[in-house]
């Protein structure tokens, strides 16, 4: 199980190699909203992931560095539409 942080409060979700970061998120009930079809620019998937598991994910995109750009991402948010598990 791994721990993440959406809209100011933790879920504990369940991982699975290639499951995306969105999909494990709403199997364990977490409310998350995504624009997938949209350009990303309000990022309501945005997920914080903790950094020490941070190796679990595939490397950040093109897309997640233009939407929450570096600040976010070096402490561990991700667009959970985008991120994979390993």
């Amino acid at each position: 199980m791994r721990r993440v942080e959406y809209e100011d409060k933790e879920y504990l979700i369940f991982t699975r190699s290639g499951m995306t970061l969105l999909a494990a998120a709403r199997e364990r009930g977490v409310p998350i909203e995504c624009n997938c079809e949209g350009d990303h620019s309000d990022a309501r998937c945005a997920l914080k992931f903790p950094l020490d598991n941070m190796y679990l994910l595939t490397p950040v995109t093109p897309l997640e560095r233009k939407t929450l750009g570096e600040n976010k991402i070096k402490v561990g948010w991700r667009l959970a539409c985008q991120a994979l598990f390993k």
